[in-house]
């Protein structure tokens, strides 16, 4: 597991944006957004993670509902999760067709809108989603890319309604990126009271 550290914390509202290194199974949230494949397999990364801790059964049910459109969203239950982390659901955000392949960045903006507003909708409270589309492979430049183009999606959507979400974590996996998030926070925060 990735050790987390503190938390940036921005107000856009009513809504506190919060972002952090870590994994979302860390997260005291209600529900945990992660990135999916079509075929609902979930192995490296935030899925390992889930279906290390979950257990197969979320793994199962996922992929008993596949196949998933890119784009899509769709809910399972959260295994285990659910009684040794409080989580309840999980929102699996399929931006690849295959297990391993890379995200498809360009879907992300209206996948984060169609997330937020599924996870308002099912009256969740507090959601922690992983940054998309930042690897440790890629430059400085092109995480930063990556982490704007997410915030922005994320303040976007509650720029157009009042959100009864209570508190979105944006979870990065590399402290490296923790430094991005602010900026991209405080970027997004200058934006919208500069308009």
């Amino acid at each position: 597991m990735v050790e987390q550290t503190e938390r940036i914390e921005r107000y856009f509202g009513r809504t506190l944006l919060s972002a952090v290194s870590g994994e979302v199974v860390d997260q005291p949230v209600e529900a945990i957004a992660y990135l999916a494949n079509s075929r609902g397999m979930m192995e490296a990364g935030s899925a390992g993670s889930i279906r290390l801790l979950g257990g197969k059964d979320v793994e199962r049910e996922a992929m008993a509902l596949a196949p998933h459109r890119l784009g899509t969203i769709f809910i399972t239950g959260s295994g285990r999760l659910r009684e040794t982390r409080k989580i309840d659901l999980v929102f699996h955000v399929v931006l690849s067709s295959m297990l391993g392949e890379a995200p498809r960045r360009d879907l992300v903006p209206r996948a984060i809108d169609d997330l937020l507003t599924v996870a308002e909708q099912r009256r969740i409270r507090s959601l922690a989603i992983p940054v998309i589309g930042s690897t440790t492979e890629g430059s400085e430049e092109e995480r930063l890319a990556a982490i704007e183009g997410m915030v922005d999606a994320v303040v976007t959507w509650m720029r157009r309604r009042t959100a009864r979400i209570e508190e979105i974590v944006l979870v990065a996996r590399f402290p490296d990126d923790e430094p991005l998030l602010a900026i991209a926070l405080d970027t997004a925060r200058r934006r919208i009271w500069s308009e």
